[in-house]
C-alpha cells in the first residue's frame, strides 16, 4: 500500500481463473487489509492495483506479513453485485 493505492497478488494455485471470479476476492481482501473502500480495480488475474477511498483518515500501513484468504463456499450473485465469504489469517 502507498498513499491511496494498493496492490494485490494472487498466489493460490487455481488454474486459469476468470477475472469475474478473482475480482470480488481481490476487492474484499484489499478492503479488509486497508480498511478503505476500493474505488477502482485494474490489472489481471495474477496482480491487481486498486485506487482507494479512505475518507478523512489516513491509509493504514500494510501488515508486515502476507494476509492469506480463502473463499468459503461459492460466490453469490445478484444483479450488479457479487457476494463472497472469505476467511483471512
Amino acid at each position: 500500500m502507498r498513499e491511496n493505492r494498493a496492490e494485490a497478488i494472487r498466489i493460490n494455485s487455481e488454474w486459469a481463473p476468470r477475472m469475474a471470479a478473482v475480482e470480488p476476492r481481490a476487492r474484499a481482501a484489499i478492503a479488509k487489509v486497508s480498511g478503505c473502500e476500493v474505488k477502482r480495480l485494474r490489472g489481471d488475474q495474477a496482480m491487481m492495483v486498486a485506487d482507494l477511498k479512505c475518507g478523512e483518515s489516513a491509509v493504514p500501513l500494510a501488515p508486515q506479513e502476507p494476509l492469506t484468504c480463502e473463499l468459503d463456499g461459492k460466490p453469490r450473485a445478484l444483479p450488479g453485485e457479487v457476494f463472497i465469504d472469505l476467511s483471512c489469517e
